[in-house]
């Protein structure tokens, strides 16, 4: 580098000198020698980029849309993944020193393609505006009957969370974040078979008959009693009980908060 600047002329009071002749004189001659210098590196570099910058790859244009997709997806009990991205202009990436952003140009969908916008500077230091359609996949955690369930059977100990696409399913498919402990089959169920709403139901706790325990809330008083049901009914339904004294016979409804466990209320 030194040999190579040592002819280079610049321009002094003195006359026109090499740069290696001024560099052994005044000491603030040396340090303006060396700001130009560097001054006019700096400016090679910024015309023309690193010596070794790479055009953008399809793989890594994929990760960075996959990036900005799973950012931007709001749901978090589904999974998007980008399958496919197809730019409008593909022989801009042969040119690109990078892609300095990727924007998304319409609301995210489950499935099909969406439309992203690719910011892309070019080795020459131009900047360029691309398109692309992203294909994407969907797929969610829904519970899948593993055993088989008998009508009115218990469901958390015999189903387990899977991911399965989207398209795959119908809307009122249940996802593995909804609990359903204590909740029972509304149905027989076999295995491989996705939970719905449709297929779960409360658990039947009041049935026709029963004896019941009664509690009675007046503002802060309660009173326990017994009765008997005189219909069927599930966790927070109301059923009609009726409550015996002596020769003394009252119909009253109530909401079930237990097994064999009712509630009246004003």
């Amino acid at each position: 580098m030194a040999s190579a600047l040592a002819n280079v002329p610049i321009f002094s009071r003195s006359g026109v000198l090499p740069i290696a002749s001024r560099m052994e004189g005044d000491p603030m001659n040396r340090i303006l020698i060396l700001f130009v210098v560097l001054w006019a590196g700096i400016g090679v570099l910024w015309a023309t980029g690193p010596a070794t910058a790479k055009a953008p790859t399809p793989k890594a244009l994929t990760e960075r849309v996959q990036a900005l997709v799973t950012e931007q997806n709001a749901d978090p009990d589904v999974t998007l993944t980008v399958t496919e991205v197809r730019i409008n202009q593909p022989e801009l990436l042969d040119r690109a020193r990078l892609v300095e952003r990727v924007s998304l140009l319409e609301p995210l969908r489950r499935t099909g393609q969406v439309t992203v916008k690719l910011e892309v500077r070019l080795k020459s230091g131009e900047m360029k505006a691309a398109f692309a359609m992203v294909s994407l996949e969907a797929s969610a955690r829904v519970w899948v009957v593993a055993r088989p369930v008998a009508s009115q059977g218990a469901l958390s100990a015999a189903c387990e969370a899977k991911t399965v696409r989207i398209d795959r399913l119908s809307s009122d498919v249940l996802r593995a974040s909804t609990a359903i402990d204590g909740l029972v089959a509304s149905r027989a169920l076999t295995p491989g078979t996705v939970l719905t709403k449709g297929a779960i139901v409360a658990p039947t706790l009041v049935r026709r008959g029963d004896g019941v325990h009664v509690t009675v809330r007046s503002g802060d008083v309660n009173v326990a009693t017994r009765g008997e049901a005189l219909g069927t009914a599930r966790l927070g339904e109301r059923v009609r009980i009726r409550l015996s004294r002596g020769a003394t016979r009252q119909d009253i409804d109530a909401i079930v908060r237990g097994d064999k466990d009712v509630e009246v209320t004003p």
